[in-house]
């Protein structure tokens, strides 16, 4: 199944139960109008999920880390049953694993009830038969993982007949004697087998979630690296704006010191030119001045000898 198909099965199951059939139907409608009609009927014959199941995939959703735990449990106590059967464990092996798996499902279905709206708490029977199911049934604990979960456990039965209560003994039937070692092989052996299988889904598992943790590592670096390079982009064309905005700053300065010094070698031209002409009008009023002195002179010279022959008449 592609991962976009995946992706949008797990929104569907996210959503809440009232809501999960238009939106199904708008996606199966969408699907088959962009010509993917395999998707749109896988989507389509996806099942309502009933709203006790729809709260135990918002709670997978919401705290993993608990239902993680749970099913880890669960193996726990298959894992102590198949010890006990053999004769390799003590039964109170198995009855500490139980009461692990007691209290985890209590710890669930009170945040259950807490997140439920009013009037919903009256189904934390069903609640505790479901959990404990997909803790030992492998198929239903994945569903419950995923959040995928359509319907919840029956009482008595679990996930497609996964036995979550042990059934009443009539009283005429009798007790089968324990098998022999020889009897028990197979059943051990099957067991080494699954044992291995869940180790390895397991170790499947954890080398998924590391390379999930490094993608989402390396891309939260890259999302760091493009900010810190936005940030230093955005400084430079601050650093830029503000370079630029000085440049224009000095030579609107430049070009005024220019038109002052101009005016000022104007004026000094000018006051040189004033500077000359004074100067050629004071010399040219020294030379009348001694001329006109020369005249005066002169002139005393002709009186004086005027006054001379006039006493001598």
């Amino acid at each position: 199944m592609p991962d976009e198909l995946d992706d949008l099965i797990d929104a569907l199951y996210a959503r809440p139960s009232d809501e999960f059939t238009s939106a199904r139907n708008e996606a199966a409608k969408a699907l088959r109008k962009a010509k993917r009609g395999s998707e749109a009927d896988a989507v389509t014959k996806l099942a309502k999920p009933t709203a006790p199941a729809a709260a135990l995939n918002a709670l997978a959703r919401r705290r993993p880390d608990l239902v993680e735990s749970l099913l880890q449990l669960g193996r726990q106590i298959r894992d102590a049953q198949a010890l006990v059967l053999s004769g390799h464990a003590d039964p109170a092996l198995l009855m500490r694993a139980a009461e692990e798996r007691r209290v985890a499902v209590r710890g669930l279905v009170a945040e259950l009830s807490e997140a439920s709206a009013p009037g919903h708490a009256q189904r934390s029977d069903e609640w505790t038969r479901t959990l404990e199911a997909a803790s030992t049934d492998d198929a239903f604990g994945r569903l419950l993982r995923r959040g995928r979960l359509t319907r919840g456990a029956v009482a008595g039965l679990g996930f497609d007949g996964v036995i979550t209560e042990p059934p009443t003994l009539r009283p005429n039937l009798r007790l089968v004697p324990p098998l022999s070692a020889e009897e028990r092989q197979p059943d051990l052996e099957q067991h080494a087998r699954e044992q291995q299988a869940r180790e390895q889904q397991a170790r499947e598992q954890q080398a998924h979630d590391e390379e999930l943790q490094r993608q989402q590592h390396l891309q939260q670096e890259r999302n760091r690296a493009i900010r810190e390079a936005a940030a230093a982009e955005d400084s430079a064309n601050a650093q830029y704006q503000a370079a630029f905005e000085h440049h224009v700053e000095s030579e609107s300065a430049l070009r005024n010191a220019r038109e002052t010094e101009a005016a000022a070698q104007k004026a000094v031209l000018d006051a040189e030119q004033r500077f000359q002409a004074a100067h050629a009008a004071l010399d040219e009023a020294t030379s009348q001045e001694g001329l006109a002195r020369q005249e005066l002179k002169d002139a005393e010279h002709i009186r004086r000898a005027a006054t001379l022959a006039r006493a001598e008449l």
